[in-house]
């Protein structure tokens, strides 16, 4: 079987419909990504809010998680996987302690309180005073 080919109907490249179609297609592309990168982005910004929240689940986690749990002066003292250990305010972070485990930043001061059998955080960020309980 032979195929012939007659190049006299051949042409090379591609018509100006064919290179708008690429071009809109290409256009149409970028755009999409451009609006999903600017989504991620501000998807995964957490606001200061966010990480106090985040910090608040942990240390109710925690609390949960722990024995022998009592507030003195201002410090929670619990028991933890036979392990004791503090949580308290030092140099504008709550950190646990022994080691030092960072639940929050850049807090102006933070006390912990028991009252009634409930224990709570109150502590002061950027000027506002918040209290969460905690158990």
């Amino acid at each position: 079987m032979t195929c012939l080919l007659n190049k006299g109907d051949r042409t090379n490249g591609f018509s100006l419909a064919e290179a708008l179609l690429a071009l809109l297609i290409t256009a149409m592309a970028a755009s999409l990504i451009t609006m999903q990168t600017g989504i991620l982005s501000s998807g995964l910004s957490l606001h200061e809010d966010s990480q106090e929240q985040f910090a608040i689940l942990q240390l109710r986690e925690l609390a949960a998680a722990s024995r022998n749990l009592h507030v003195e002066n201002g410090v929670l003292e619990l028991e933890h996987n036979g392990k004791h250990e503090s949580i308290s305010a030092d140099r504008g972070r709550l950190v646990k302690k022994p080691g030092y485990e960072i639940f929050m930043e850049e807090i102006d001061w933070a006390v912990f309180r028991q009252e009634k059998g409930v224990i709570v955080l109150e502590y002061s960020s950027h000027g506002q005073t918040q209290t969460w309980q905690i158990r």
